[in-house]
């Protein structure tokens, strides 16, 4: 998307761009947090595990997206997160 910068329509993509991955990834955490917690039983274990492995697989594909098309990490910061640091450890 390489639409001259200044132009509204590019900021209000990136304002998305950004709040979509910050919300995914919040909630990607938040699979992980609960993944780790003692005592939930390895149904439910089992059940957070796909849980954020789906969320690490979107998170990720939105930031190959976004490089792909050349949105810069300046223009949203979210795209600096790393996936595969953050949530598949």
């Amino acid at each position: 998307m390489n639409l001259p910068k200044g132009n509204t329509v590019t900021s209000e993509l990136e304002c998305f761009l950004h709040d979509l991955l910050d919300q995914m990834i919040e909630r990607a955490k938040e699979c992980n947090d609960r993944k780790k917690g003692a005592g939930i039983g390895a149904q439910n274990e089992d059940f957070e595990s796909g849980r954020a492995f789906a969320y690490y697989e979107v998170v990720s594909k939105i930031i190959g997206l976004a490089n792909a098309f050349n949105v810069s990490p300046d223009a949203v910061a979210a795209l600096r997160f790393d996936a595969n640091r953050e949530l598949l450890s």
